[in-house]
């Protein structure tokens, strides 16, 4: 039994991968950083712990690499945040990870890259999913004749600086059997970044919003065509030493393929209304602020840049060489039948930010007005009156003021949320009892404590 380690085995790719290669019969080690969320989502599997954003030597790597067999690299992301850093995880990590898969004898390396992922897409995301594409021809050579009809030519270029990986380390690593895959846009029934925005753009209520107006064209591919291919291939030595576009049958607009997940979804046809690019461009804006504290989607900036520049590729490459049939989209949506959870999670895409958003801001502005010379006092004489002491109840109004701007600011970040919002959950109850004690009349004010909270 072939032994497989994945990395990024809990992500959008990695979890529907991890499935198909056990099912194939692979002993599969799953990498990621939080090995709780792992074990819970992939109980079946063995885990160890990996950081793309720290583990930047091959040294790091070796040890996990004991006994290995194949390597598949899913890990990335859309954009550096406060947490993540894209060229430490896209180039400088998984050059290291390249490194010790030659080092420690690993016979089969399949790193997952994107289409898109070129120099000259003007993208962090592109430059440095690039920046790694091309170090595996630098330093471990490419095939010296195709070896499937309409195989995309391997990347190159010059070398790459701050690597780990140096001239000196090529002896003796020629024979690393590497290939890179490029995904088009990956469709399953779950759903992640980009088609977590297909699917909201398609659940939205009598209207269909399409950005640029929808014409960006893609060839999309079923999860299951591209993880079974990536099974097949993991299986194999060949092809060997190239980068293979995965796509789909056919060429789509966005629009047209928004229209599927819709039909797929049983909502009636909608209306098209386009979104131009001076009124999503600041929609965007807000996404990549969002996404730099932790609240990841698919509205940021690089996903429309990624998006105009896609390209085309042959679909047969990828399909001849995994020794798979690729589905069209309809046929492949239709294969899993959506469900009431399916058309709840349309509906609510871009509901639950907003939702966020303005409870955020609902405590945030509850606490800048309370501040403010007027409504302070007024809160403070209402405390007063419950029989504090004029000092002490300004000190509370004051207190409470900067605990719920505290608290909406914390309910902005995605990791932060559930606990900011267990703790404004905590302080209405707080609001709530103080109320019925110092003030009990004001429950009888149409703008009293009960309707705030």
């Amino acid at each position: 039994m072939a032994r497989c380690f994945v990395t990024g085995a809990y992500g959008f790719i990695g979890r529907y991968l991890v499935q198909q290669l056990t099912d194939q019969g692979f002993e599969v080690i799953g990498g990621g950083r939080d090995l709780e969320l792992g074990r819970r989502l992939l109980p079946e599997i063995e885990w160890v712990a990996v950081d793309f954003n720290s583990d930047d030597r091959a040294d790091i790597w070796l040890p996990r690499l004991t006994g290995v067999d194949v390597v598949i690299n899913c890990a990335g992301i859309l954009q550096s945040t406060f947490f993540d850093d894209a060229d430490q995880i896209h180039r400088r990590s998984t050059t290291a990870l390249f490194e010790a898969c030659a080092q420690a004898g690993v016979s089969r390396l399949i790193h997952i890259s994107a289409m898109g992922a070129e120099d000259h897409v003007g993208s962090d995301y592109a430059a440095s999913k690039a920046a790694a594409d091309e170090v595996l021809p630098q330093l471990f050579g490419v095939c010296d004749e195709p070896q499937t009809k309409g195989n995309a030519s391997a990347p190159s270029g010059a070398p790459i600086t701050g690597s780990s990986v140096g001239a000196s380390n090529v002896q003796n690593k020629t024979a690393l059997n590497w290939l890179i895959v490029k995904p088009s846009i990956v469709v399953a029934q779950g759903c992640h970044g980009g088609t977590a925005m297909i699917r909201g753009l398609a659940g939205f209520p009598s209207i269909t919003p399409l950005p640029a107006g929808g014409q960006q064209t893609f060839q999309p591919i079923a999860m299951s065509d591209l993880v079974c291919g990536l099974a097949n291939l993991a299986g194999k030595q060949t092809p060997a030493r190239l980068s293979l576009c995965a796509t789909g049958p056919e060429t789509l607009s966005l629009a047209q393929i928004v229209a599927l997940h819709r039909r797929w979804l049983g909502f009636a046809p909608a209306r098209e209304v386009v979104i131009v690019k001076p009124v999503l461009a600041p929609i965007l804006k807000i996404g990549d602020l969002l996404g730099y504290i932790g609240n990841g989607s698919a509205m940021r900036t690089t996903s429309m840049v990624q998006m105009e520049h896609l390209g085309h590729a042959d679909p047969e490459a990828f399909a001849q060489a995994a020794e798979i049939s690729l589905r069209p989209l309809a046929k492949a949506l239709a294969a899993a039948p959506s469900t009431v959870q399916d058309r709840m999670h349309a509906r609510s895409v871009f509901i639950l930010p907003a939702a966020q958003g303005v409870i955020a801001l609902f405590w945030i502005l509850t606490g800048l007005i309370t501040l403010l010379p007027g409504p302070s006092q007024q809160a403070a004489a209402i405390l007063a009156q419950g029989g504090l002491p004029a000092g002490l109840a300004a000190i509370v109004v004051s207190g409470g003021a900067l605990l719920d701007i505290i608290l909406g600011v914390l309910f902005i970040p995605y990791s932060w949320m559930r606990a900011a919002g267990a703790l404004q959950l905590v302080v209405s109850a707080g609001y709530l009892l103080g109320g019925a004690f110092l003030r009990p009349d004001l429950w009888l004010d149409p703008l009293g404590p009960l309707l705030k909270v």
